[in-house]
């Protein structure tokens, strides 16, 4: 999940979006005000700036909380801290992104 302040869904999350299509789910959270899920998510999280990329884990039969996951079994979410640059963030998540689809 992308985290941003910005009212525009950019480029190059779409782009990571299509290269990792049936691999992991790419999503953006705007995050507009100090409420809602994204300024939510942000807190639970411990991040305070923007944009910030969160990888949030979840399970292959797809039940679990609201972020996806179930908390007795899940991995903690990770936070990207490296440059938000194309070919670093592909590199970040193609790392915890499930196998390439048959």
């Amino acid at each position: 999940v992308l985290i941003t302040a910005k009212t525009d869904t950019s480029l190059m999350l779409k782009s990571l979006a299509l290269a990792l299509r049936g691999r992991m789910a790419v999503g953006e959270a705007k995050r507009l005000s100090d409420e809602g899920y994204a300024a939510t998510l942000a807190a639970e999280l411990g991040v305070d700036s923007f944009p910030a990329l969160i990888v949030l884990p979840g399970r292959e039969d797809g039940e679990g909380d609201a972020h996806g996951a179930d908390e007795a079994t899940a991995a903690p979410a990770e936070v990207y801290g490296g440059q938000m640059k194309y070919e670093p963030l592909m590199a970040f998540l193609a790392e915890r992104a499930g196998p390439p689809p048959a």
